[in-house]
């Protein structure tokens, strides 16, 4: 056998191999049948976000937490919640909309909550659990 009839051997047979290997596959029951159900392994994800609830501890939270109460802002005499946050918050910018100080759009790391129409909002409030 020369070598050019050798490698042609392999060629066929590296070429035919895969098809054995698919037909040995769909043998049994469900080989007819195209609807058949193929169970895959079982995958779990775990992941920090969203938060369980309000219950968790703050040392648990896997990010940045500010809070502040009516103390706080009594103490930083401020004129109005986004000016506090303004001032005291981290990641927080307030500017004015269309050049009015009564229509102030916040943004927190990219999210907008904005008074004007037309405005995508990318924050929403929730006040005891209602969205304002």
């Amino acid at each position: 056998m020369s070598l050019s009839q050798c490698l042609w051997a392999v060629v066929c047979a590296a070429a035919l191999t895969p098809q054995l290997v698919v037909a040995a596959e769909t043998d049994g029951p469900a080989a007819n049948n195209a609807a058949a159900v193929q169970e895959l392994p079982q995958v779990i994800v775990i992941g920090n976000a969203p938060l369980p609830g309000f219950g968790l501890p703050l040392n648990e939270i896997p990010s940045n937490v500010q809070t502040a109460d009516s103390q706080d802002l009594r103490r930083s005499q401020t004129t109005d919640v986004a000016d506090y946050l303004s001032q005291k918050f981290s990641g927080v910018n307030v500017s004015e909309s269309a050049d009015n100080p009564f229509q102030l759009d916040i943004n927190y790391h990219g999210f907008t909550a904005s008074p004007l129409i037309g405005t995508p909002q990318g924050l929403s409030v929730y006040v005891d659990g209602v969205r304002e």
